[in-house]
C-alpha cells in the first residue's frame, strides 16, 4: 500500500479536506458556517491580495482585531504566501520594525528614522510600545501650548472622516498615547533638537515596496 503523504501546512490540510470534503463545515461563528471549500477559496483570496500588496515571503502580518472566524483566514492565507501572522485583539508590539503590513487595517505603518522632528525614541522607548485601535476616552496633547484634548476631539477637528478613524492605528509607550500618524505626537513624547526621532507614517492600501 502506497503511503498517504503527510500534509506539511495548515494550508495544506485545509487544501486536502476541501477537496475531499468540500462541503464539511471548517468554521462556524456567531451563526456564520464556512465551507472548507470556501475556506479554502477565501484563504486564496487572502494569499493573493496580500502579494498584490506588496507583501513579500517572510514579511510580518498583524491581524489588528475583534475576536472573528476572519482571523483564521488571513492566518492560512498569510501562510500560502509566505508571511507569518501576529494575532492579537487591540494591541500589537513593536519590536524596532521599519514597517508594519496590519492586513486587518488595510495598510503599512512606516517608522523612518529622523533627527529632533517626530516622536523621541529616547521617551517612546522608555515602556514597551505597541499599536493598538481607538478604545474611547482617549487623549493626547499635540500642541504643547494647550491643554491635553480627547483623541474624538482632535480627530473631527482634523476633518478625518468617521471611516478612517476606525481604522487609524495608535501608538502607545506603556499605557501613555504616545502618537497618531498623520494627526501629531504627544507634547510629552516630542523629539527635541539634534535628538535621534521616528517619524511614524500610516499608508492605507498596498504596501511600500
Amino acid at each position: 500500500m502506497d503511503a498517504v503523504a503527510r500534509p506539511e501546512s495548515f494550508a495544506e490540510i485545509t487544501r486536502q479536506l476541501a477537496s475531499n470534503q468540500p462541503d464539511r463545515i471548517a468554521l462556524s461563528f456567531e451563526g456564520r458556517e464556512t465551507t472548507y471549500a470556501e475556506l479554502e477559496t477565501h484563504t486564496n483570496q487572502v494569499a493573493n491580495a496580500l502579494v498584490a500588496a506588496g507583501v513579500k515571503k517572510g514579511d510580518r502580518i498583524a491581524y489588528l482585531g475583534k475576536n472573528s472566524d476572519s482571523y483564521f483566514e488571513v492566518f492560512l492565507g498569510a501562510g500560502k504566501m509566505g508571511g507569518t501572522t501576529t494575532p492579537i485583539n487591540w494591541r500589537l508590539a513593536w519590536q524596532g520594525e521599519e514597517r508594519l503590513v496590519i492586513a486587518e487595517l488595510g495598510g503599512t505603518l512606516t517608522f523612518t528614522p529622523a533627527e529632533g522632528t517626530g516622536i523621541s525614541l529616547g521617551k517612546l522607548s522608555e515602556f514597551p510600545v505597541t499599536v493598538g485601535l481607538r478604545r474611547g476616552g482617549e487623549r493626547m496633547r499635540p500642541d504643547c501650548k494647550r491643554p491635553r484634548r480627547s483623541l474624538k476631539n482632535l480627530l473631527q477637528e482634523a476633518a478625518i472622516p468617521p471611516w478612517e478613524r476606525e481604522t487609524l492605528p495608535l501608538i502607545f509607550s506603556g499605557e501613555r498615547l504616545a502618537g497618531v500618524p498623520g494627526l501629531g505626537v504627544d507634547c510629552d513624547f516630542q523629539a527635541a533638537g539634534g535628538e535621534p526621532s521616528l517619524i511614524a507614517d500610516w499608508r492605507p492600501g498596498r504596501a511600500p515596496a
